[in-house]
C-alpha cells in the first residue's frame, strides 16, 4: 500500500503535524496548494490534514475531489487542547456520514500568525469574552494566545492516526 500525507496549514501547526506522520510512516508529504491530482496518481492511501476554522476542516472538500477513488484518512489540526464535544462538532460538521477515520490533532493558538478576516473575527471574539461578567476557565488559555503563542503539538498526539494506519 502506498500512502501520502496531504496538508493545508494557515500558521505552520498542521504542517509540522504532516511532517511528523510522514517521517512516522516513510512517506511523502504534500502541500494541498503546491499539489494537483497527477502528484497523488500512484497512492492509494490519502491521509488529509487541515486547520480547523468555525469547525470547518479547511481546503477539505478540495482534497476529497483530489482523492476521489482512494482510500482516505482525515485529521483537523485546530486550537481546542482536546474538549470532546468541540472535537464531536468538528467530527460531524466535516464528517456527517462517518464515512472517513477522522482523527482530532491539537494544534494550538498563536494570533501574531493569524490573517484577514479570522484574525478580525478572533478580536471580536476575544472583547467578547473580555466583556463577559462570568468568564469560564476555558477561555483562558484562548485569551492569553494574543499575548503568547500556545502549542499542543506533542508527537504523542499522533500515536492514534499511526496505529490505525498500521493496521491497514
Amino acid at each position: 500500500m502506498k500512502i501520502a500525507v496531504l496538508y493545508k496549514s494557515n500558521t505552520g501547526n498542521t504542517k509540522k503535524y504532516a511532517t511528523m506522520i510522514s517521517k512516522e510512516l516513510m512517506c511523502k508529504a504534500y502541500d494541498i496548494t503546491l499539489t494537483d491530482k497527477k502528484a497523488l496518481y500512484q497512492y492509494d492511501t490519502i491521509i488529509y490534514g487541515g486547520p480547523v476554522i468555525i469547525y470547518k476542516i479547511k481546503k477539505l472538500r478540495q482534497a476529497k475531489r483530489l482523492c476521489k477513488g482512494k482510500k482516505m484518512i482525515i485529521f483537523a489540526c485546530g486550537g481546542n487542547p482536546g474538549i470532546e464535544e468541540e472535537i464531536r462538532k468538528i467530527k460531524n460538521t466535516n464528517i456527517p456520514n462517518n464515512e472517513y477515520p477522522f482523527f482530532y490533532l491539537p494544534g494550538g493558538l498563536n494570533f501574531a500568525k493569524q490573517k484577514g478576516i479570522f484574525k478580525f473575527g478572533l478580536t471580536l471574539v476575544k472583547k467578547w469574552i473580555e466583556k463577559k461578567q462570568e468568564r469560564k476557565e476555558k477561555y483562558d488559555k484562548f485569551l492569553k494566545s494574543f499575548y503568547e503563542p500556545i502549542s499542543y503539538i506533542k508527537e504523542e498526539n499522533i500515536i492514534d492516526l499511526i496505529s490505525f494506519v498500521n493496521t491497514l
